[in-house]
C-alpha cells in the first residue's frame, strides 16, 4: 500500500469501501498495482482511502461483493468539476474582467485647462492629428512626452509651456499662452497693464507714471505703469506711450507624473538601407551590417499576402533602448526635477525661480503623481494702447 507523499496536482479521489473481510479487498487492490492513499479503518468492515482518479473506474470492476462509493475529489479533477460546474460565472467574470480592461484604456474625455478658445481648440487639433482622441486609445507615457515635444515645437510662438498627463480615462492637458515681447513702439499711447496676478518685484521703468511700488499686490488688468499724464492736483494734462518692465513674484501649482518603470527608445542618428526578404514573418537581409536594435521603416518593393512573402526597401535606424525602474524616492526626485524644468524652460532673462515645495504626491498605477508649489519671479507686463476714444474723454476732462 502507498500512503507517503501526494502531489496535491493529483487527481485523486476519496472513497468507502465496505463489505465483510474488507482488508481481503484492499490486499486485493495492493496486488492490481493500485495505489492507495490516506487509509482510514473506520472498523472491521469499513475502510475509507483515497486513489487516483483513473483507478477508479477499475475499483468498480474488482469490487465483487464489497460497497464502493465516491467521497469527495481532490488535485486537477476537482479543479476542473469546479470550473465546469461554475463554467458560466467564470466566463462573465473574465469577459467582465477584459471590458474593464478594454475600457479603462479608452480615452472618454479630454480637459484642456486653458481660459482662452482659440488655444483650447488649437490643442484640440494637435492632439486629434497625434492620434489622442475621444473614443481612442490611450497612450503610453513616453508617447505623451513626445506628443508633447512635437506640438510645442510646432507652437513655438504660441505655446510657452505643455503638460499632458493620463488621468484615468481622462486625458488632462495643462498649457500656459506665449506672449511675445516687441520692442518696437506699438501703439503711440500706451498703458502697461498686468498679465496676471502678482506681488512686484522690480520696475524698469522708462516713460509714463509708476501706479505701484516694489511689494504691492497687482491683479490681472491693473495698469503698472500709466501713459496719461496728470499735474499734481490731478488734472488731466495729455497722453504719453508708457515704457518698461515690470517683474512680479507669482505662484504656480504643478501636476506631474512620473513612472516608476520608464522606458525610452533614442536614436542615435546611424542609418543603413538594404533590401529585405520576408518570409513567414522572418526576415533575411541582403546586406550583413546590423545593429543591436533598430527601428525598420519598410517600402514594399513586391509582395504576395497569400503566401506571407514579399520584398521591402528597408531604412533601419540605430536605436537605444534605455529601461529603468525607479523607487518611490527616486522618482519623487524624478518628478520634482522634471516639474522644475518645466517651469525653468519657459523663463526668460531676469526671471527665476524663488521657491519650490511638494505640497502632496501618491503612488497611483506604477507612477508617482505629485503636486509641487512654485514662487516665481516673471515679467507680468504687456502694453495695452489706449484708444482714441478713450483719450478724446480726457482730452474733454482737460478742456473743462
Amino acid at each position: 500500500m502507498k500512503n507517503t507523499f501526494i502531489n496535491k496536482f493529483d487527481s485523486l479521489i476519496k472513497i468507502s469501501i465496505s463489505g465483510r473481510g474488507v482488508n481481503r479487498f484492499i490486499d486485493r487492490l495492493y496486488k492490481n498495482k493500485i495505489n492507495m492513499y490516506d487509509i482510514n479503518k473506520i472498523s472491521r468492515n469499513k475502510v475509507i482511502l483515497k486513489v487516483n482518479y483513473y483507478d477508479y473506474e477499475r475499483i468498480t470492476k474488482l469490487k465483487s461483493i464489497y460497497e464502493i462509493n465516491s467521497m469527495n475529489t481532490y488535485g486537477i479533477i476537482k479543479i476542473k468539476k469546479l470550473v465546469n460546474k461554475n463554467r458560466f460565472m467564470i466566463i462573465s467574470l473574465l469577459f467582465s474582467f477584459f471590458v474593464i480592461m478594454f475600457l479603462s484604456n479608452i480615452i472618454f474625455n479630454i480637459n484642456i485647462v486653458h481660459s482662452s478658445k482659440e488655444i483650447r481648440n488649437l490643442i484640440s487639433r494637435e492632439l486629434e492629428s497625434n492620434g489622442i482622441k475621444k473614443y481612442g486609445f490611450k497612450k503610453e507615457y513616453s508617447d505623451l512626452q513626445k506628443i508633447k515635444e512635437k506640438i510645442l515645437k510646432n507652437n513655438k510662438d504660441k505655446l510657452e509651456w505643455l503638460e499632458i498627463e493620463n488621468i484615468g480615462t481622462t486625458v488632462r492637458v495643462k498649457c500656459e499662452e506665449r506672449i511675445l515681447n516687441s520692442n518696437e513702439k506699438v501703439y503711440p499711447y500706451q498703458n502697461i497693464v498686468a498679465q496676471k496676478d502678482g506681488i512686484v518685484n522690480n520696475i524698469y521703468a522708462k516713460d509714463g507714471f509708476i501706479k505701484y511700488e516694489i511689494g504691492d499686490y497687482v491683479k490681472k488688468g491693473d495698469v503698472l505703469i500709466s501713459g496719461e499724464i496728470y499735474d499734481p492736483n490731478g488734472k488731466f494734462l495729455g497722453l504719453s506711450e508708457a515704457l518698461g518692465d515690470v517683474y512680479a513674484e507669482v505662484w504656480y501649482k504643478v501636476h506631474i507624473t512620473y513612472p516608476l518603470y520608464y522606458s525610452e527608445i533614442k536614436y542615435t542618428g546611424n542609418k543603413i538601407n538594404s533590401y529585405d526578404l520576408v518570409f513567414l514573418n522572418k526576415r533575411f537581409s541582403l546586406k550583413k551590417d546590423k545593429f543591436k536594435d533598430e527601428v525598420i521603416t519598410d517600402k514594399v518593393v513586391v509582395s504576395n499576402n497569400i503566401f506571407n512573402i514579399g520584398i521591402f526597401k528597408s531604412k533601419k535606424e540605430e536605436v537605444e533602448k534605455i529601461d529603468s525602474i525607479n523607487t518611490y524616492s527616486s522618482a519623487l526626485i524624478e518628478a520634482e526635477n522634471k516639474a522644475k524644468t518645466t517651469i525653468e524652460e519657459r523663463l526668460g532673462e531676469k526671471e527665476k525661480i524663488l521657491y519650490q515645495k511638494t505640497l502632496s504626491f501618491l503612488e497611483k498605477d506604477s507612477t508617482i503623481e505629485a503636486d509641487i508649489f512654485f514662487s516665481v519671479v516673471e515679467k507680468i507686463s504687456k502694453p495695452v494702447e489706449i484708444k482714441e476714444e478713450d483719450y478724446k474723454e480726457l482730452e474733454e476732462e482737460k478742456e473743462e
